[in-house]
């Protein structure tokens, strides 16, 4: 796999997990999947901790409007 297939399989398994969640359906296992899908990623050289964490806020910015940080804020408030 390079690292074009590999980006493009974690944002169909991101998009799923965000899906869920928006829903109200959150499925942890899946989260925690990928989760480690993305790790596996990083320990083979796929993709580099700060290429995952654009991407995983890149795709929670499209699915929520807003940032993890502003999510978090809001849901603690």
């Amino acid at each position: 796999m390079d690292k074009h297939a590999f980006l493009a399989e974690c944002q169909t398994r991101i998009r799923k997990v965000y899906e869920l969640t928006k829903a109200g359906k959150p499925d942890d296992t899946l989260k925690y999947r990928t989760e480690g899908f993305m790790n596996a990623g990083e320990f083979l050289g796929l993709v580099s901790r700060d290429e995952a964490r654009e991407l995983i806020e890149s795709l929670h910015q499209d699915a929520f409007g807003e940032s993890i940080a502003q999510r978090r804020e809001r849901k603690d408030r």
